[in-house]
């Protein structure tokens, strides 16, 4: 079974500006810096693939449109018609994706001029241009050549290319659950594992987040360079979709009713100074916490500062909090752009009063709280009209 780590109904352009929504016989293009929406008319709709300068349609009909950011259409291709394949954009180089028909083809724009790559051997996660890497149960092929196989009894379902293209992150599953192991992409060494609760994955590929919907109501969001659990975002309604913008900052939440919210999650996890309690002191002095070695088996502890408390009757349990397992890997691996030092180090974490308790949750907030008044359309397209926006 294939993990998909991108919705193939509701994108993110690459640059952060644009939102592509999905629906059975058109899609609409809502802006994230404005309030501009258009709406285009397209028969069969089945899947979508949003670049920078362009976005990508496949219909049930076996039809690729290609159309720029201006709803122009530019020009439209055959594909193998299959109602289960998706396409799987690259997050890097030219817009390419991988359509996961049986005999998956490599769809590229290589230099203007459209290319189609037919069958990439075996599952493929596509790299960028005409680059991809594929993958047989717990053995990976990267686009150099090299070969890399994970522990025994994992198989991988699926990846994403992530930190400008310095990483790899696959979906792995094993007997005791699932993972998802970062490695670096020249060398193919593994740099990070960390354990995933059940549920519908998305990443950020850019500033390397990885959202969960491992409850109805509930998206969980994980750091993947320090294998830290950041927050939870809880919705008034059921979720049926998701996706997450390249940088981070933003989810789109599509409701089971047909409603899309918008929350902005960036600003809600402020910076605030990474500190580790020095221990045997009752003034409970702090100090700088070091960058994570490769050697660290758990995920770090928060200082009560940068604690926050969950509704009760929605935290954490603890088996479903990330956890990391050793590598041999140095996080200078993780490439300088991933890799800062103590003093620029990211603190995604929300600030709150210490819990009174010896005992310290993982940090969660809701990125809809305090809810502020949102306009719904409970119309046959409720989201096509009105977008539901919070803190925007």
């Amino acid at each position: 079974m294939r993990t998909q780590v991108h919705s193939s109904q509701l994108q993110v352009t690459r640059d952060g500006r644009t939102l592509v929504v999905a629906e059975p016989d058109a899609i609409t293009f809502v802006e994230l810096r404005g309030d501009g929406r258009r709406r285009f008319e397209i028969p069969g709709v089945q899947a979508v693939a949003a670049f920078v300068d362009q976005v990508w349609v496949a219909t049930h009909r076996g039809v690729l449109h290609r159309l720029g950011i201006d709803g122009r259409q530019l020009d439209e291709h055959a594909l193998p018609a299959d109602p289960d394949a998706v396409l799987i954009p690259t997050t890097i180089g030219p817009p390419a994706a991988l359509w996961t028909a049986p005999e998956p083809v490599l769809l590229v724009d290589d230099l203007g001029s459209f290319a189609i790559v037919a069958n990439p051997a075996g599952a493929a996660i596509p790299i960028a241009g005409r680059r991809f890497a594929h993958y047989t149960g717990a053995r990976l092929t990267l686009p150099a050549g090299t070969a890399a196989t994970l522990a025994s009894g994992a198989r991988i379902t699926g990846g994403s290319v992530v930190f400008e293209g310095a990483s790899l992150a696959l979906v792995t599953e094993h007997p005791r659950g699932r993972d998802l192991v970062i490695l670096a992409l020249a060398s193919g060494r593994i740099l990070q594992t960390i354990a995933l609760p059940p549920g519908t994955v998305r990443i950020a590929a850019r500033r390397g987040l990885a959202v969960i919907h491992d409850a109805a109501r509930r998206l969980a969001v994980i750091d993947l360079r320090f294998a830290r659990h950041l927050g939870a975002v809880i919705t008034d309604a059921d979720v049926a979709d998701v996706a997450i913008d390249p940088d981070g900052g933003l989810l789109a939440i599509r409701l089971a009713s047909g409603e899309l919210e918008l929350a902005p999650i960036g600003e809600r996890m402020r910076a605030f100074p990474r500190q580790a309690t020095v221990s045997g002191d009752a003034s409970d002095h702090h100090a700088d916490l070091p960058a994570p070695e490769a050697t660290q088996t758990r995920t770090p502890e928060l200082a009560p500062q940068a604690t926050a408390e969950a509704r009760p009757s929605e935290a954490q349990s603890p088996e479903t909090r990330p956890e990391t397992r050793p590598s041999e890997t140095h996080p200078s691996e993780l490439s300088p752009a991933t890799n800062p030092g103590p003093e620029t180090q990211p603190s995604d974490v929300l600030t709150s009063a210490a819990r009174p308790s010896a005992t310290r949750p993982a940090v969660a907030f809701d990125a809809l709280e305090p809810r502020p008044v949102r306009e719904r359309c409970r119309g046959r397209r409720p989201w096509s009209s009105s977008i539901a926006s919070s803190g925007r």
